[in-house]
């Protein structure tokens, strides 16, 4: 289903580049082609680790912020836009044991929210295996890519 999801946008996306003038419009189809490339790649290697792509940002962000959070709210606001029902992340992440929450007696909707241990090797071996296979951007120079970084930064926010 996603392979064909992938040709048929690549489809559409050829049709519209073809038919417009426009740069803008052409530059547009090109990131949103680099970020499908991008995420299936990625999706393939976390899947390895078992876990998804959206587990895995969920871990990154906890491992990279002194492996905690101090609530879902907190937590959501550092994730991608496109990230949604982050409780049913968190309860299969935590079923996986690879984070732990630990209730606030005052509030039970709140929970302070950490990264295990087991989180973290898992973290660790994805970012190896993406390290590893970083196939996508071996035509590009450390330089060009530096300056990719800081324009998709731009745009991005």
């Amino acid at each position: 289903m996603c392979n064909l999801y992938v040709s048929t946008f690549n489809v559409y996306t050829f049709i519209i580049m073809k038919a417009s003038g426009s740069k803008i419009i052409k530059l547009y189809f090109k990131i949103l082609k680099t970020g499908y490339k991008l995420s299936n790649t990625y999706s393939r290697i976390c899947k390895l680790s078992g876990i998804s792509i959206h587990q895995f940002i969920v871990l990154k962000l906890l491992n990279g912020n002194n492996h905690s959070y101090n609530n879902v709210k907190e937590l959501i606001s550092q994730m991608p836009a496109d990230m949604s029902n982050v409780s049913r992340i968190l309860d299969k992440l935590e079923s996986k044991n690879l984070i732990s929450r630990i209730r606030n007696p005052e509030d039970k909707r709140k929970s302070k929210i950490f990264i295990t241990e087991d989180g973290k090797l898992i973290c660790q071996e994805i970012e190896n295996n993406i390290n590893n296979n970083e196939i996508l951007f071996k035509k590009i120079n450390k330089k060009d890519l530096k300056l990719l970084e800081k324009v998709l930064g731009r745009i991005s926010g």
